[in-house]
């Protein structure tokens, strides 16, 4: 079983493609910013997602999340792991 990687493109139960942004490891599971990608594999940054991964019979199951609250938080941690980024790579 290959692991996610950062840029990976997934392909969810609709077959929507999606990229992979950014991930995170928060309280004991993995979670992914992903965004859906057009035909050149450009991400649409303004509908992107936050999807947990959770491993099952050798195989990784995506599964977006709900909760409002765990979406809140979990909003904020990826907010400032992009922060961060565009701080590294600002001339």
């Amino acid at each position: 079983m290959k692991e996610i990687e950062l840029y990976d493109i997934i392909t969810l139960g609709d077959e929507s493609e999606y990229t992979i942004l950014k991930m995170l490891e928060y309280s004991g599971k993995k979670y992914y910013l992903i965004a859906p990608i057009d035909k050149e594999e450009n991400p649409d940054m303004e509908n992107v997602k936050i999807v947990e991964a959770i491993k099952k019979e050798e195989k990784i199951m995506i599964q977006e999340e709900t909760d409002e609250n765990r979406l809140k938080e979990l909003s904020k941690l990826f907010l400032n792991l992009l922060k961060e980024d565009l701080e590294d790579t600002e001339i």
